[in-house]
């Protein structure tokens, strides 16, 4: 971990102490892991530990940032009055947003945990995120916004990709092939979400390893709920069994991905839409990524050299991820069918 030793972060660190009113810094905030988009500090005050996250100044541009924060916290509560173990911000005025020195922030209790490397995860880690997913399927509320899918014209494709060549970006080799698959994994996506577009549930929307933060005794706790939201059960099920069966090298152990799906089937929870076009809908996120990181790599107004490193590695990263995906629909969906059959028997087993 790194000491933040910049004077203008220090300075805010100190004001969020203020205002959360959590007294003084006993030591130097120390910059630890944000993900990909924000950045992070555990801070150590007289009151206790605490992880402070500034939330990334474009994406807090937007004008449907805020209130999908809100309502994402909205989710996160709901979620722990139902007992599943959510890592809620902390809120002062009815907001877990804390405006200081034109920074947007966020302030969680430190979480005394970590996240499982993909040698760590078992089928035991698979199984609890299986039953997990069904209970937060299960919540229930009001006012939230129906289920929305964003596609991108074939237009606004192609000119990232011609403006890419020309920048003589990393992801922009093999133009014309990536160009093709490109739009074909478009139009999957847009054809899937059609047949998505009918079901919907209210959940975490990224419960990936790196949102699972696991106790020494095996306990987890769930964070980053900046996601959270409608979504559509069948394709944040594959989501998650994909995540939390991928091993090192991007390969997926099939008992683990199916364990995620018996857990869930066991518990209760059904597949609400074809497993084919649930995998096909998982490249909508996963688009929505490389186009993101795609403009991130190009923008030097907005993002800086590293946020711009960033971004060409995450694009050619996701480039390749979209390859494996689309080379892998027929078997994953055999598994997952197979993982439904097996759950369902061992439910009727059970209740018997």
């Amino acid at each position: 971990m790194e000491q933040a030793n910049d004077e203008d972060d220090s300075l805010r660190i100190g004001d969020i102490c203020r205002y959360y009113g959590i007294g003084a810094l006993l030591a130097e905030a120390e910059q630890v892991s944000g993900g990909y988009l924000h950045q992070m500090w555990l801070i150590h005050t007289t009151s206790g530990r605490y992880a402070l996250k500034r939330l990334n100044p474009e994406i807090m541009a937007r004008p449907e940032a805020r209130p999908n924060y809100l309502r994402s916290e909205r989710v996160a509560r709901a979620a722990a009055a139902a007992g599943i173990p959510a890592v809620l911000a902390i809120a002062l005025q009815n907001s877990p947003l804390a405006d200081i020195a034109g920074s947007t922030y966020m302030l969680f209790e430190w979480i005394e945990g970590s996240m499982l490397s993909p040698s760590e995860r078992d089928d035991r880690h698979a199984r609890t995120i299986g039953e997990l997913l069904e209970r937060l399927h299960r919540l229930q509320l009001p006012d939230m916004p129906s289920l929305s899918w964003k596609v991108y014209p074939q237009s606004h494709w192609e000119a990232l990709l011609e403006r890419g060549s020309r920048c003589h970006m990393p992801w922009s080799q093999s133009f014309e092939a990536r160009r093709q698959s490109l739009l074909e994994w478009n139009k999957l996506f847009e054809d899937a979400s059609m047949q998505l577009r009918h079901k919907a549930a209210v959940s975490h929307c990224d419960l990936n390893p790196r949102n699972v933060l696991w106790s020494s005794g095996g306990r987890p706790s769930i964070i980053d709920w900046e996601s959270a939201g409608p979504t559509h059960p069948t394709l944040e099920l594959i989501d998650a069994a994909l995540s939390w069966s991928e091993r090192d090298e991007g390969q997926i152990d099939r008992l683990a991905f199916m364990a995620v799906i018996e857990a869930y089937a066991k518990a209760g929870g059904e597949a609400h839409a074809p497993i084919e076009a649930a995998i096909y809908g998982r490249m909508g996120g996963m688009l929505d990524w490389l186009e993101y990181n795609m403009r991130r790599s190009m923008d030097t107004v907005i993002f800086g050299e590293d946020e711009q490193k960033l971004g060409a590695e995450q694009a050619d990263f996701t480039f390749a991820s979209l390859q494996t995906l689309s080379a892998n629909v027929p078997v994953w969906a055999e598994w997952a069918a197979q993982a439904f059959r097996n759950g369902i028997l061992s439910r009727s087993e059970w209740i018997r």
